[in-house]
């Protein structure tokens, strides 16, 4: 229990239930599930009836209108989506003999027989006047869109009762999606020497390692085009996902090359564990005190002012249901049908995002990934709201709705509808449809109500997108409301969280370097970018103006050195004085304040690294003032 380093699985985090925060457990619930019989049968309206088509209500809801966020980068939904992935990623039943996916649908995009379903499809009927896939001359109408139930587990007490839905991922923000969420996956992912992640290279330049199998893990016609492997398998899912997981293995590898230089004298299995660690603790920070104040507009003081944010061991930082399968999926709204590339002098070439799912070709040409990612901290995203581009409520992943398979998602995991879930967020319970309009646009109300026969038959995922944003926030009263209380168990129920003082801490100095990353800092450092605003999730401005990488914040890695490689202060010193002379441009005005605060920092390494020396005592703060 006293290891330095998280294990891969995410087990023994906690001191006394070694269990909470695995992968492979169950998700927790906030309310009891609404399953139809009790136990596993999706949820059906209060009548009861069946509920309107997944389908349906996304036709009838959403529109595919083009309207940007003047304020917001396609970074901010591409971190959304690879947040989302390292908390959570949920397993679909496949076939017990050939563990081949389930078939729901014929290949014509019809209803099987109903001999011929399997007990674990639940597909999507689509209407034959549907105005996508309707018929017309050049094929028939399609009737059924795939959905294939999920693995359940145990409940997490060892009782009877209703299924739960498993998590394949840890439930912490570790990075298992980089590196993995099992030890046999992380091992196949490091190289054997230095402490490295393994790459690929090609054109000249490094890249995620290959895939053996790509057309098992991607769309792509043959084995010999490019599919990367990664810790999770989603990477491929689209270039920005893919564009982030490259960024960090570079990190990663940066790291541990750094640290090598730093401290000869460590292994393979050092560097690798210390630049993991600190790769999680980049990930953490950049997570909760740059992406969540540009998604809820109030910093992370804020937003938990009246919380512990302390490590708690009667925390459970398990991911609740809610938070995994709706609250999360506003991110789907937030891409755009265009993939701006974007080159060293600002030239624009766009790729349609349809064309690009799971295959990752556009990242493997010359300069193709930088480009990318160029355009991804540049590039506006689509407001949050019931807008949604075609290429994701008609061709995502080859001819699926996401809207769609959010609701359906939603209904196979037994959440009880909005309503419940506004009631627990602090809005008052509505019993009828008008009731919805103090958080939901009066337009929108009118629509629900057509749609559903009862206002607590809404969908989580629905209601949820349907209401009118907070002020300066992407997100409505119950989506804040949900992502706030998730996130809060996440933090505070994971004793490696990069802030607390437990088991694998950081040192004050450590600490300080790490509150120094940014996503702009690791564009710069591997991404081969020379300019770029400090804050890449919100788009250039005034306040917030395109500068030099030179005047981006880093991360000294010099605070990872061990004591017997570090020079003496007299160097250190000198070499400080130099890099802040170079700095503003070979004046030999020497910056009064920045010396204090040198000498500040040395005074209390000078005290960390003495404690326990007989007469040395802890200087009070107002000798360092």
């Amino acid at each position: 229990m006293s290891s330095k380093y998280r294990t891969f699985d995410g087990s023994c985090n906690n001191p006394v239930r070694s269990s909470w925060g695995q992968a492979l457990t169950g998700f927790k619930r906030l309310l009891h599930p609404r399953y139809a019989d009790g136990i596993e049968e999706p949820r059906k309206s209060v009548l009861p009836k069946p509920l309107p088509s997944a389908r349906v209500v996304s036709m009838q809801l959403t529109d595919n209108v083009d309207k940007p966020d003047d304020k917001k980068t396609i970074a901010l939904a591409a971190w959304s989506q690879f947040l989302h992935h390292d908390l959570v990623h949920i397993p679909v039943r496949k076939t017990i003999h050939t563990n081949q996916p389930i078939r729901c649908c014929d290949v014509s995009g019809y209803n099987l027989a109903p001999r011929h379903v399997h007990p674990n499809c639940m597909p999507i009927s689509v209407p034959r006047d549907d105005p996508i896939f309707k018929e017309d001359k050049n094929r028939n109408a399609i009737t059924c869109m795939e959905y294939t139930r999920p693995v359940t587990t145990f409940r997490g007490d060892c009782t009877f009762g209703a299924a739960e839905q498993m998590n394949q991922a840890t439930h912490f923000l570790d990075g298992s999606h980089i590196y993995g969420s099992n030890s046999r996956d992380a091992a196949a992912l490091r190289e054997k020497t230095g402490g490295l992640l393994k790459t690929s290279t090609i054109e000249n330049e490094e890249h995620l390692p290959l895939a053996t199998s790509p057309t098992d893990k991607c769309l792509v016609e043959s084995d010999k085009e490019a599919c990367f492997n990664t810790g999770d398998i989603r990477s491929n899912m689209h270039p920005w996902l893919t564009g982030l997981h490259s960024l960090w293995v570079r990190e990663h590898n940066r790291i541990a090359r750094t640290l090598a230089n730093l401290n000869p004298d460590w292994n393979s299995d050092r560097l690798y564990h210390e630049a993991r660690r600190i790769v999680v603790a980049e990930l953490q920070h950049i997570t909760y005190k740059q992406w969540l104040p540009a998604l809820t507009g109030k910093s992370f003081d804020e937003m938990y002012d009246s919380y512990d944010t302390g490590y708690n061991s009667d925390i459970d930082p398990t991911v609740t249901n809610s938070f995994a399968t709706a609250a999360f999926h506003f991110v789907n709204t937030l891409f755009d049908q265009d993939i701006e590339l974007v080159d060293a002098v600002n030239n624009v070439v766009a790729e349609r995002l349809r064309d690009n799912y799971f295959k990752p070709e556009l990242i493997t040409v010359k300069g193709g990934l930088e480009k990318l990612l160029r355009g991804m901290v540049t590039q506006k995203s689509q407001n949050s709201d019931l807008n949604y581009d075609d290429d994701l409520r008609h061709h995502w992943l080859g001819g699926l709705d996401v809207l769609a398979i959010d609701i359906q998602r939603g209904r196979d995991h037994g959440l009880p509808g909005y309503v419940q879930y506004r009631t627990l967020c602090g809005l008052p319970h509505a019993t009828d449809f008008q009731q919805l309009s103090d958080v939901i646009p009066q337009q929108t109300v009118d629509k629900l109500s057509k749609l559903y026969d009862r206002a607590v038959d809404i969908d989580l995922v629905v209601g949820m997108m349907a209401e009118t944003p907070l002020p300066g926030s992407l997100l409505g009263t119950t989506a804040t409301c949900l992502i706030k209380e998730q996130l809060w168990r996440t933090r505070s129920g994971d004793r490696y969280f990069y802030t607390h003082s437990e088991a694998g801490s950081f040192s004050k100095r450590q600490l300080a370097e790490l509150r120094r990353s940014s996503l702009a800092a690791l564009l710069c450092d591997n991404a081969g970018v020379q300019r770029v605003q400090r804050d890449v999730f919100n788009t250039p401005s005034d306040s917030n103006p395109v500068v030099s990488c030179e005047e981006i914040k880093r991360v000294n890695l010099e605070a990872w050195q061990n004591p017997s490689q570090q020079p003496d202060i007299l160097t250190r010193t000198n070499n400080w004085l130099k890099n802040k002379v170079a700095s503003a441009g070979n004046t030999t005005k020497t910056n009064i304040s920045g010396i204090k605060a040198l000498s500040q920092r040395t005074c209390m390494r000078k005290y960390e690294r003495g404690r326990g020396e007989k007469g040395l005592v802890r200087p009070p703060v107002a000798a360092l003032g």
